[in-house]
């Protein structure tokens, strides 16, 4: 038993040689485990960086492809063989055509004869299935584009000097009220 009144005599420093310190074991696995951990932050980030970049080069491929089988399907006037199949550039990549009315009153549009186009290019990444769908107007018997005066007539309700089955032109009729003092 140890008495209150008398103090205990000190023990002497036998971890420290000279003034010179070191680390000790516990601190060195914390070292290590902070630096794993930021290891495993900074390689996760470069994976998710290089995912996000297939993916974006994935997108840019279907983008390209949906883009020559619409030309494509241009050229034959919007009167396809098939309304789907894969590409022959790339077989991994599979493309589905829809064609039907537009429905213009839904936009409060004047659309008559208009139909939409809707090709959808699909493809299996390694998680999962990735499509692209692009949508375009066309008019039944015009494969060619239109000048721009003419699509403003179109969707501002005029009516335009299109030709007609015979190659005549239509006269033009416009919705615009007459000039004043002009009847």
């Amino acid at each position: 038993m140890r008495s209150t009144s008398t103090p205990s005599p000190e023990l002497p420093a036998s971890h420290s040689r000279n003034g010179e310190s070191g680390f000790t074991l516990l601190e060195v696995i914390l070292a290590m485990t902070i630096l794993t951990a930021g290891l495993a932050a900074v390689l996760g980030l470069f994976s998710g960086g290089l995912k996000s970049t297939e993916i974006s080069e994935q997108y840019l491929q279907a983008a390209a492809l949906a883009d020559s089988r619409l030309e494509e399907l241009e050229l034959v006037d919007f009167h396809p063989i098939d309304t789907s199949g894969t590409f022959v550039e790339n077989e991994n990549y599979r493309w589905a055509l829809e064609i039907k009315p537009f429905e213009a009153t839904r936009y409060n549009l004047p659309g008559d004869g208009l139909m939409e186009v809707r090709l959808t290019v699909s493809w299996h990444d390694l998680r999962e299935e990735r499509s692209l769908d692009m949508v375009t107007l066309w008019r039944e018997g015009q494969t060619l584009p239109l000048d721009d005066i003419e699509l403003d007539k179109t969707f501002r309700g005029g009516t335009s000097n299109l030709p007609d089955a015979a190659g005549q032109e239509s006269p033009v009729s416009t919705n615009t009220p007459p000039a004043k003092g002009k009847r």
